[in-house]
C-alpha cells in the first residue's frame, strides 16, 4: 500500500468553536471574579453619594493629584503623553497621569440638547430630554441576586409567542404617563440627554465640558447600562423577569434585513374593524430599507449601493470581520479611544471604534429617514431612542462585545475590557424597574452574568469571512516609488478633497508568527481635522492598484473605513479625531510581508472636501499579555480570564483554502504517483507490488475454491461500511477497474427521453493502438492556483474563454476536444462502461466512495489539456465559489451568447456559454440548495443564503465525521450500484445534486445539460462546479485536529487501488489510481483563498428543552413497535431508542453517534427526496435547514434504463453536535421524522436506527 504520513493538525477548530454558538456564556469567563466582584461601593446605599468612589488609599491620591496639578498648573493632555500613553491604556502600569473618570452630574445640572440637532427649529421630537428629577441622591446600584436568567432571542427567529409578548410590554411602556421615568418618552430622552449635550461634566474647572458617550471607551458600557434597565422595566410591566429583548441578528445573512414584526402600522388582527397600533412601529424610517432589503453595512459608500444581494452579504461579512478581528486586537482599539474628566469630546484625538463607527453607525444612517430634517429616528442620536428598533440593533451591538471578549487564547490574548480606573469607575444615571434612581459604573457591566441575561446562539459565520487579497504578491509599494512620495518627503496636513497616496515605513519585515504574537502592527491616520456640521467618510486601502477593478470590503487591501456622523452645534467647528487599522492579517494576506513600505491610499467617499489628516504612520504596539506594562494600579479583583473555545487566529481567518504545510494525507516523500517509472512497457489493472501480488492471487483461490459469497465475508468480518477502520483488506474485495475502453458502449442509463435527447449517448472515447499506460505525475515547477469565479480579473476571464475556444475548435474526434470531454461524464456516469472483471456489473461512479477521486482526476486532465492548448502551465480552471454568500450567483462570465465587443457587427461567441441552463436561475438569482423543496421556493435572498450556509455546515461538518460518511458508501468489484446499501456522501446527495438540478433546464426532455449527467459536461459551468466539489474535499482534510480525528481518505485498499482511464494532455491514454490523488500538492494546484463563513453556520434549535420524544410517546410508535418497511407517501414519526444518554464529551471524540434510515427502496425513474428532522414540533411554523432540528435529506436523481427499476439505498446523519443544540442529550428517545418532499409516493424505509460509531484515531 502506500506510505502514510501522521496527519497534521489542521488549524484548530474544536468542535464548540466550528458551531456558530459562541454567543452561550462560557463557564468561568467574567473578567471579574463574580465572587470577589464589589457591585456597590457601600452596603448603605441611601447614605452614600461619590462622584469617585475610592477607598482610602484612592482618596488620598486623588488629594495628591489635584494639589500637583493645580500647584504647577501643568496641561494634563501633556502629562498623559509625557508618560506614554499614546491611548494604549490597557498597558500602562501608573494611573494614567493622575486623570478622574467621567461622572454624570447630578440630573437637576441637565439642560436642553442642541448638540448634533442640525435643525432644530423643524426636528419631530423634542429636545428637552432631562429626567424626571429625584429628591433624593441617587445611590450605588445593587444588582440583584438568584434571578432567572433572561436569554435574548434573534429577532428573525422569534416565535409568535415571543412578539406577543414583546408587544405587550412596549404597549404596556407606551401607556405610561410621559412624566413617569419607566415610561417609553422617557426612556427614549435618555440617550438624546446623554449624547446631545444635556450634561456637562462634574469636574473642577471643567464644568463646561459636555459629557458624550459615543466616539470614545464609554459607548459599550453605556449601552449596556441602558438595555439592561430599559430591559428589566419591560419584564416588571408585563410581570414577567424572564422578559429578554430581541436582538436585530444584523452579523447573520439570515437577520440581515429588519426584523419583520417592526414594520406594519397595525397589529395583524382578525376582526378588521378593529384596529390596534403596531408598538414596535416607528414613521420616521427609510421605507427603501423595509423587508426584505439588506442592511448595507457600507452605507453612505455610493459603490454599494449597486451591490447585489450576494455582494452585500459578502461584503457585510468582510466589514464584521475587519471590524472584529482585524481591526481590533485589544481594548484600546476595540471600546476606542480614551476619555475621562476634562476632555473636549469635540476635540479627542483618539479612535472610535471600529463596531462604533462601522456597522453601529451604518445602521444608524441606513434605517433613519433621510427625507426628514435630521434624520429622524434611527439617523440620529437625539432622535434615535424613539425607534424601538433601536434597543434591538443595540442588542446586538452589545453582543459583538460579548463575542469579541469570548475570542480568548493565546492568538486573542488582548481581548478583554480596559482595566484604567478611568474606565471602571466612570458612571452614569439611570432609574430602574422600581422608579429608583441609580448611579451605576462601567465595572459592573463586565460580567454579562452578574447582570442576568445572555444571548440566544446564533450562527457567526463572519468570523471565517476573512477577506482575500486582490494584488498578491504584486509589488505594488516597490512599483510605486518615483510616483508616490514617501511618508518622510511628504508635506502634513495632506488635504482630502481627491485620493491621497502616500508610501509609509514599516518599523520591521519578515516577521515571524512569534513576533505578531508579541506585537499588532497597527496603522494610524492621526490628526484628523474635519468639520463637525458635515458626515464625513473615507476608506483606507494598502497596497492597492488601479487595475479599473475597484477593490471592495471583500477584499484583503482594504484596511477599513472613518466615518463620522454630523455632531452640529449650529456653527461651524473644527473636530479632531484619528483611526487606527491593524495590519497583521492584512500584511499575510497580501503576501506583503517582506515588504519595508506599503501604498497606503485615502479615498474620500463623502463630507471630504475640508478633511486634513496630520500623520499617518506604522507602528508596533506590544500585546499586552505578552509586555510587562500591565495595569497594576489595586482596583476591582480579576479573574484571570479564561480561554475562549479556542478560535486561534489562524481559524479565525476565512483563508483555509490554502495549503497547510505537510498536511497531505500521504507524505509527499513517501508518496508513490505511479507504480511504475517506465510506462511504455507496464500495463495493469491492479498495479501491485509483489507482496500484493500473491495476497490477490491468494484471494481469488480462496473464493473460487470455497464459493463464498463476498457480501456475506464482508459481513462476518463486520466491515459494516466502516471501511477506514478494518486493518485487514476487507474480506478480499477487488477495487473497481475501468475496462479496456473498447468495451464501451452507448450510454442510455438515466437518459428517459432517449429519443428527443439533444445530446449524443453514443459517449465511447477514441480509440488507441498504444496500451494504456500508468499515470506519471509530472514534477511542475510551477503550481495553478484556481480562482473563484466570481473574483476573476478580466484578464482571466480573457485567457480562460481562449483556451476553452482552442478546445472546442479542435476537430470531435480529438481526445482533446470538447465534445470528448464532455463525453467523459457520459460514459462514466450513465452505463458506458462495465466493470472490469464483471461484465454483468456497470462502473457508477455516482452515489458511492468513487465521486471525489473520479471528479479530481477528471478536472485534473481537462485543466492541464486547456493550459496546454494556449501554452500556458499556469493556467488553472475558476471553481464556482457557491459556498460563500458572494458567489452564490452563477458566475457571470459564463452568461452572454456573444463577448463584448467594440465592433457591433463582429459577433464572437462566448465558448463559456450554454443554451440549456434554466432561465430563472441566471444571474443575479441566488443559487438555492435546497432545490426542489417548494416552502423553499419563497425564501427571500437573506434566507436563501442563511439557509445555504447552515445547509453546507451540515453537509461538511455535521453529516460528515468520517471517510466512511464524507465519501459515500463502499463500492467494490462486483457490486451492483442499483442495489447498494450504503449511502450517498452528503456533499455528493446534498449541495453537487442541487446545483445541477437548478441549473440544468426543466423545460428540456431530459433537464440538459447539466440536470442530467449524461449531458452535464457539455455545459463549460459543469467543471467550475465541480472545482469547488473538489475544493471541498481539500476543506474537509484540512479540517484536523483533536476534533476533527477521522478527517482522512478511506485507507481500504479497494479505495485506493480503484483506476479509471483517460487520455492526458499529450493524447497518451494513462490509467490513474485513487491514491494517487489525494496529495494535492503533488499534482501542482491549489485553490485561491476564499472566506468559509459556513463553518461558522451551525444551526440553531428552535425546541430547547421542548422534551419533544417524552411528549410524543402515546401518540408515536416507538421503532421497537412499528412495522417495517414504512411508506413515505406521508409524513412518517417514530420514537428511535438512542444506544446510550449524557455522553460527556469525552464520550463524543470516541465514538459518533449516528442515525440510519436503511433499505431506502424507490423507483428510479423519479427523482425522489424526503427531509430528516429530529425532535421537532408541529407548532405552526414549519422547520427549515436553517434549524438544528433538521438532520439532512435524501435525494435520488432520476436513474432511469427504460423500464421501472427499483433501487436500494440509505441515508446517515450525524447527531453528536444537534443533540447537544436541540438539548436533547439526555433523552433516552429522540423523535425522527421523515417528511417526504418529492417523488415518496412508493417509497419505503425499511430500517431506522440509531448507533454509535467508534473514531478511528480515538482507538
Amino acid at each position: 500500500m502506500a506510505s502514510f504520513a501522521t496527519p497534521t493538525t489542521f488549524i484548530a477548530i474544536p468542535a464548540t468553536t466550528a458551531a456558530g454558538n459562541t454567543t452561550k456564556r462560557l463557564p468561568n469567563s467574567p473578567f471579574f471574579s463574580t465572587s470577589r466582584q464589589r457591585s456597590n461601593r457601600s452596603t448603605h446605599r441611601s447614605f452614600k453619594v461619590s462622584c469617585n468612589v475610592a477607598d482610602d488609599n484612592e482618596k488620598r491620591l486623588e488629594s495628591e493629584k489635584r494639589t500637583l496639578l493645580e500647584g504647577h498648573n501643568v496641561d494634563r493632555r501633556n502629562v498623559l503623553l509625557g508618560l506614554g500613553a499614546g491611548g494604549l491604556y490597557s498597558t500602562i502600569k501608573l494611573p494614567s497621569a493622575f486623570a478622574d473618570p467621567i461622572t454624570t452630574p447630578p440630573i437637576s445640572t441637565c439642560k436642553d440638547s442642541t448638540d448634533g440637532i442640525g435643525n432644530i427649529k423643524d426636528r419631530v421630537r423634542p429636545n428637552g430630554c432631562c429626567p424626571p428629577t429625584s429628591l433624593s441622591t441617587p445611590p450605588d446600584y445593587v444588582i440583584p441576586t438568584g434571578q432567572v436568567v433572561r436569554t435574548r432571542p434573534a429577532a428573525h427567529r422569534a416565535t409568535p409567542e415571543y412578539v406577543d409578548k414583546y408587544n405587550r410590554a412596549m404597549a404596556a411602556m407606551k401607556a405610561l404617563p410621559d412624566d413617569d421615568p419607566r415610561s417609553f418618552t422617557q426612556q427614549a430622552k435618555i440617550h438624546c440627554a446623554y449624547c446631545n449635550g444635556g450634561y456637562a461634566m462634574e469636574f473642577p474647572g471643567n464644568v463646561s465640558k459636555e459629557v458624550q458617550i459615543h466616539n470614545c471607551w464609554l459607548f459599550f458600557p453605556f449601552h449596556r447600562w441602558y438595555l439592561y434597565f430599559f430591559e428589566r422595566i419591560l419584564g416588571s410591566l408585563i410581570d414577567d423577569p424572564t422578559f429578554a429583548l430581541p436582538y436585530w441578528n444584523w452579523d447573520n445573512p439570515s437577520g440581515m434585513s429588519m426584523p419583520g414584526f417592526f414594520e406594519g402600522k397595525f397589529l395583524p388582527n382578525a376582526d378588521p374593524s378593529v384596529r390596534v397600533l403596531n408598538p414596535a412601529f416607528d414613521a420616521f424610517r427609510n421605507v427603501e430599507h423595509l423587508p426584505p432589503a439588506i442592511v448595507n453595512m457600507d452605507f453612505r459608500n455610493q459603490a454599494s449601493g449597486s451591490y447585489t444581494c450576494v455582494q452585500q452579504i459578502g461584503a457585510n461579512l468582510s466589514l464584521t470581520y475587519k471590524q472584529m478581528v482585524s481591526n481590533s486586537p485589544n481594548a484600546a482599539t476595540f471600546f476606542g479611544g480614551e476619555y475621562r474628566a476634562g476632555d473636549d469630546p469635540i476635540g479627542m484625538q483618539q479612535s472610535t471604534g471600529p463596531i462604533e463607527s462601522g456597522t453601529h453607525t451604518a445602521v444608524h444612517s441606513w434605517v433613519g429617514n433621510s427625507r426628514m430634517p435630521n434624520n429622524e429616528d434611527m439617523g440620529n442620536f437625539y432622535s434615535a431612542g424613539w425607534d424601538p428598533l433601536f434597543y434591538t440593533h443595540h442588542a446586538n451591538v452589545d453582543r459583538m462585545w460579548k463575542l469579541w471578549k469570548d475570542m480568548q487564547g493565546p492568538d486573542y490574548p488582548d481581548h478583554t475590557e480596559p482595566t484604567d480606573p478611568d474606565w471602571l469607575n466612570a458612571s452614569y444615571l439611570f432609574y430602574d424597574e422600581n422608579k429608583n434612581l441609580v448611579r451605576v459604573y462601567n465595572r459592573d457591566s463586565v460580567n454579562m452574568e452578574t447582570l442576568g441575561y445572555e444571548y440566544e446562539p446564533s450562527p457567526l459565520p463572519w468570523l471565517r469571512s476573512r477577506p482575500v487579497g486582490r494584488n498578491l504578491n504584486a509589488n505594488v509599494a516597490a512599483k510605486s516609488f518615483g510616483t508616490v512620495k514617501k511618508v518622510e518627503e511628504t508635506t502634513f496636513p495632506v488635504k482630502l478633497d481627491k485620493t491621497v497616496k502616500v508610501l509609509v515605513k514599516r518599523p520591521a519585515t519578515n516577521r515571524s508568527k512569534e513576533d505578531k504574537r508579541k506585537a499588532y502592527e497597527l496603522l494610524r491616520v492621526n490628526g484628523i481635522k474635519l468639520d463637525g456640521e458635515k458626515f464625513v467618510k473615507f476608506d483606507v486601502f494598502v497596497n492597492d492598484l488601479d487595475d479599473g477593478t475597484p477593490s471592495t470590503p471583500s477584499d484583503s487591501e482594504f484596511a477599513g473605513s472613518f466615518s463620522q456622523l454630523a455632531h452640529l452645534h449650529g456653527h461651524k467647528m473644527l473636530m479632531t479625531s484619528g483611526a487606527t487599522f491593524g495590519l497583521n492579517e492584512l500584511l499575510e494576506d497580501i503576501k506583503a510581508e517582506s515588504d519595508e513600505y506599503i501604498l497606503v491610499t485615502l479615498e474620500p467617499k463623502e463630507g471630504c472636501e475640508d478633511v486634513t489628516v496630520a500623520e499617518i504612520k506604522v507602528e508596533l504596539v506590544a500585546k499586552a499579555q505578552t509586555s510587562e506594562l500591565r495595569h497594576t494600579k489595586p482596583m476591582a479583583s480579576f479573574a484571570t480570564p479564561t480561554t475562549f473555545n479556542g478560535i486561534p487566529a489562524t481559524t479565525a481567518a476565512g483563508n483555509t483554502t490554502k495549503r497547510l504545510p505537510n498536511s497531505p494525507f500521504f507524505s509527499t516523500s513517501r508518496q508513490r504517483s505511479s507504480r511504475s517509472t517506465h510506462r511504455s512497457f507496464k500495463v495493469s489493472c491492479n498495479v501491485a507490488d509483489n507482496n500484493e501480488k500473491r495476497l490477490e492471487s491468494e484471494k481469488r483461490t480462496l473464493l473460487e475454491a470455497h464459493n463464498v459469497d463476498r457480501r456475506n465475508v464482508l459481513v462476518g468480518l463486520g466491515a459494516g461500511g466502516l471501511y477506514s477502520t478494518i486493518k485487514l483488506p476487507l474480506a478480499f474485495a477487488d477495487p473497481i477497474t475501468t475496462p479496456p475502453i473498447t468495451t464501451c458502449k452507448e450510454s442510455t442509463e438515466g437518459i428517459g427521453n432517449l429519443k428527443d435527447r439533444v445530446r449524443p449517448n453514443a459517449c465511447c472515447p477514441p480509440t488507441s493502438l498504444l496500451p494504456v499506460q500508468d499515470y506519471v505525475i509530472p514534477t511542475d515547477a510551477v503550481l495553478r492556483t484556481r480562482p473563484a469565479a466570481h473574483r476573476v480579473t478580466p484578464e482571466y476571464v480573457a485567457k480562460y474563454q481562449k483556451a476553452l475556444a482552442a478546445m472546442k475548435a479542435l476537430p470531435d474526434d480529438h481526445p482533446h476536444s470538447f465534445v470528448q470531454q464532455a463525453k467523459i461524464h457520459c460514459a462514466y456516469c450513465n452505463g458506458g462502461y462495465f466493470q472490469g472483471g464483471h461484465p454483468d456489473k456497470e462502473l457508477q461512479i455516482h452515489n458511492c466512495w468513487l465521486f471525489f477521486p473520479f471528479h479530481r482526476w477528471y478536472l485534473y486532465f481537462f485543466e492541464r489539456i486547456l493550459g496546454k492548448l494556449i501554452d500556458d502551465p499556469t493556467f488553472a480552471l475558476p471553481y464556482w465559489n457557491w459556498d460563500n454568500p458572494s458567489g452564490m450567483s452563477m458566475p457571470a462570465f459564463f452568461e452572454g451568447k456573444y463577448l463584448p465587443n467594440a465592433d457591433p457587427s463582429v459577433r464572437v461567441l462566448n465558448p463559456a456559454f450554454d443554451a440549456f441552463r434554466n432561465v430563472e436561475h441566471l444571474p443575479p438569482a441566488i443559487l438555492n440548495m435546497d432545490f426542489r423543496n417548494q416552502a423553499s421556493a419563497g425564501y427571500t435572498c437573506v434566507q436563501q443564503i442563511g439557509a445555504n450556509l447552515t445547509l453546507m455546515y451540515k453537509q461538511m461538518v455535521t453529516n460528515s465525521p468520517n471517510a466512511d460518511t464524507f465519501f459515500g458508501g463502499a463500492f467494490r468489484a462486483g457490486d451492483d450500484p442499483l442495489s447498494m446499501q450504503q449511502s450517498t456522501g452528503p456533499i455528493e446527495s446534498g449541495v453537487h445534486t442541487a446545483v445541477h438540478a437548478w441549473v440544468g433546464n426543466s423545460r428540456m426532455p431530459n433537464n440538459e445539460d447539466m440536470g442530467n449527467f449524461y449531458s452535464a459536461g457539455w455545459d463549460p459551468l459543469f467543471y467550475t462546479h465541480h472545482a469547488n466539489c473538489d475544493r471541498m474535499w481539500t476543506l474537509w482534510k484540512e479540517m484536523e485536529g483533536p476534533d476533527y480525528p477521522d478527517h482522512t481518505e478511506p485507507s481500504d485498499p479497494d479505495w485506493q487501488n480503484a483506476s479509471y482511464v483517460f487520455y492526458d494532455e499529450n493524447k497518451e491514454l494513462v490509467r490513474v489510481y485513487n491514491k494517487d490523488c489525494v496529495n494535492m500538492e503533488s499534482l501542482r494546484y491549489e485553490y485561491e483563498p476564499s472566506p468559509i463563513p459556513w463553518l461558522r453556520s451551525r444551526p440553531v434549535g428552535r425546541n430547547q428543552n421542548a422534551n419533544v420524544a417524552a411528549n410524543s410517546v402515546g401518540t408515536v410508535k416507538k421503532a421497537e413497535d412499528t412495522t417495517f418497511p414504512v411508506k413515505l407517501d406521508k409524513t412518517v414519526k417514530v420514537l428511535v431508542k438512542r444506544p446510550t444518554t449524557k455522553r460527556s464529551k469525552k464520550d463524543k471524540k470516541k465514538s459518533y453517534e449516528l442515525l440510519y434510515i436503511n433499505g431506502i427502496k424507490l423507483d428510479s425513474e423519479k427523482f425522489v427526496k424526503f427531509d430528516v428532522f429530529v425532535n421537532d414540533v408541529d407548532d405552526g411554523t414549519p422547520s427549515t435547514p436553517s434549524d438544528s432540528e433538521f438532520a439532512g435529506s435524501f435525494s435520488q436523481l432520476a436513474h432511469l434504463h427504460g423500464h421501472k427499476m427499483v433501487m436500494t439505498s440509505g441515508a446517515k446523519f450525524g447527531l453528536n453536535e444537534l443533540l447537544e443544540d436541540i438539548k436533547a442529550e439526555d433523552d433516552e428517545y429522540v423523535l425522527v421524522t421523515l417528511e417526504p418532499k418529492e417523488g415518496c409516493e412508493d417509497v419505503t424505509v425499511a430500517e431506522i436506527k440509531i448507533e454509535l460509531v467508534s473514531s478511528k484515531n480515538s482507538r
